[in-house]
């Protein structure tokens, strides 16, 4: 649903609820503006860079939601930790707090034997990356 009169960052911004604070988790913001106005520094040096940056991002962080999704299933605690923290990486390299914060919760529960909490977890990671994604393309200098 659209909101009449206002920019797609705007919307985003009022749209910081996630499914992870519903759960009753406490979420960093979705996005680190002081690591995509470095990410937008960058750009006017080398063109392109953001757009290329994004769409590593995007790539690498499906596959990744993925490869949790699929290890948190047949609770394969090692390989989702591995799978996590991978994820952590990707999404902080791009300035996905919200996304790093719940693979690096993650993480840590699979690395404490939690399965079922890890579970729960890896629930939440795809609908994050479907809004985190839709929030790097609204951001204001996004080319």
């Amino acid at each position: 649903m659209l909101l009449p009169g206002l920019k797609d960052w705007e919307r985003f911004r009022m749209m910081e609820l996630s499914s992870a604070e519903a759960a009753g988790l406490e979420m960093p913001p979705r996005l680190d503006r002081e690591q995509l106005e470095q990410i937008d520094q960058l750009e006017a040096f080398r063109p392109g860079f953001r757009r290329s940056l994004r769409s590593m991002f995007e790539r690498n962080a499906k596959q990744q939601v993925d490869a949790c999704t699929e290890a948190a299933a047949g609770t394969e605690l090692e390989v989702l930790r591995k799978a996590a923290h991978a994820l952590t990486g990707t999404a902080s390299s791009i300035g996905a707090a919200r996304l790093s914060a719940l693979s690096a919760r993650i993480a840590k529960q699979a690395e404490e034997g939690d399965a079922a909490g890890a579970q729960a977890t890896v629930h939440l990671l795809a609908p994050e990356l479907a809004a985190t994604l839709a929030a790097l393309q609204a951001w204001p200098s996004a080319g």
